[in-house]
């Protein structure tokens, strides 16, 4: 890892689980901060090349963080949520698609990052679009801000409770 390049193996052995097993010890825990953006693509940011995009605050997290040089999603939102939750593959998870109404709460069959931080303990929080049944709790969130939601069998915007509407 001196050059900078992550492989899986050294990416496993700094697994948040890890790091809140080996922070315990130490007299200060690390900050964990794990971003997933939709329809964006490496390229388009600084830390990966792109000279015509100024991503600077994203350049200097990569910077002093974890910076990955290979991903694997779906090209739909909830099985990338599904995956970045659970660190599992489609195939494991079940989640293929976007249709919520066939799938009961992740946390209810796999171990989720939020739970695996806050058994750590982490105060946890998760911010953005959710479009994942359950509730934010049950998935190991304390807190939580998402954006309105949408959901798939009506179609309609919807509040979740305790989310704040973020304006147009």
């Amino acid at each position: 890892m001196s050059d900078g390049t992550l492989t899986r193996r050294s990416f496993l052995s700094a697994s948040p689980a890890v790091l809140a097993g080996r922070a315990r010890g130490a007299s200060r825990r690390p900050n964990v901060i794990l971003m997933m953006a939709d329809d964006l693509s490496a390229r388009e940011l600084g830390c990966y090349g792109h000279h015509g995009h100024r991503t600077p605050n994203l350049d200097a997290m990569a910077k002093t963080g974890v910076q990955f040089e290979t991903c694997w999603a779906s090209p739909i939102c909830s099985p990338s949520r599904a995956a970045i939750m659970t660190g599992r593959y489609g195939f494991r998870t079940g989640w293929y698609h976007n249709n919520l109404k066939t799938k009961g709460p992740l946390a209810k069959s796999h171990l989720t990052i939020g739970q695996v931080m806050k058994n750590a303990g982490y105060a946890t929080a998760i911010t953005g679009k959710w479009q994942l049944p359950g509730r934010y709790e049950d998935h190991g969130f304390d807190e939580h801000l998402m954006w309105v939601e949408f959901t798939v069998a009506q179609r309609q915007p919807k509040v979740t409770p305790g989310s704040q509407q973020r304006a147009a």
